[in-house]
């Protein structure tokens, strides 16, 4: 008897669980900034869903984009126009440094038409459910750039070793008489130890097309870039980088 009560006990099975729901947390840091022509948006994946609980799923992202003209109010409330999306192959290519890095390039007919327009982004994350249902987070914060006139990339980074440092030094961007760009107010030099893309770290501002570099090792190959900082009203952009020059330092002293 007690031999089938157990047999019986074992057979017995609870309610079926269903499967998790894996709904991304909303992004919170969505940001804009302007590289030569190029809207580079940056923000962090989401790590957890809703429940609290650690995603398990690869991530897709949608974005969406408005361009509100010159002189246009612009909207509060995140834009409705889905632009483009990502699969998750694409979010692991843009990703570095534990942020997704995505070039929201308008087209050359884009840049030309909305030049002085104010662009807004925000997007969703999802995840794939039965069916590849989309699981979508809610919307994440709006960030917002308006598309200056730049000039194009510094021509002629050199770098002069010397016993105590290495001295960097460039000629302004070229900006002709052409009255639609926007001002410029200093640099950025920007250092790796590699050369390697997304390897460069923000290494001084100048206001100087000049700058001297005394942190450096003997026979340690660096690389340097450099980009002009442009500002109007609120809203500051970089041209885009310069050629990479790269120098290996030695005892020649």
């Amino acid at each position: 008897m007690g031999a089938a009560l157990f047999l019986f006990a074992c057979g017995v099975q609870g309610p079926p669980v269903p499967p998790r729901v894996e709904r991304p947390e909303a992004v919170k840091d969505l940001a804009v900034s302007q590289i030569g022509g190029t809207l580079l948006l940056t923000f962090s994946l989401p790590q957890l869903a809703t429940d609290g609980e650690r995603l398990s799923k690869p991530l897709e992202v949608r974005i969406s984009r408005a361009i509100y003209p010159a002189g246009q109010s612009v909207a509060a409330g995140p834009p409705e126009n889905l632009w483009t999306a990502l699969q998750p192959e694409d979010v692991q290519r843009y990703l570095r440094n534990g942020k997704v890095n995505f070039p929201a390039k308008p087209s050359d007919q884009e840049s030309a038409q909305w030049r002085g327009s104010t662009f807004a982004f925000s997007l969703t994350t999802l995840t794939r459910g039965l069916r590849r249902r989309a699981i979508e987070s809610e919307p994440s914060n709006v960030a917002r750039s308006k598309l200056l006139a730049l000039p194009g990339p510094i021509e002629d980074l050199r770098i002069r070793p010397t016993e105590k440092a290495l001295e960097l030094s460039w000629s302004p961007p070229t900006t002709s008489e052409d009255s639609s760009l926007s001002p410029l107010t200093g640099y950025r030099v920007y250092r790796s130890r590699t050369g390697e893309p997304g390897s460069f770290e923000l290494l001084a501002e100048t206001m100087l097309p000049n700058y001297s570099d005394a942190n450096f090792e003997l026979d340690r190959p660096l690389f340097y870039k450099v980009r002009a900082v442009f500002k109007e009203s609120d809203q500051v952009a970089e041209s885009e980088d310069s050629a990479v020059v790269p120098i290996t330092p030695r005892d020649v002293y």
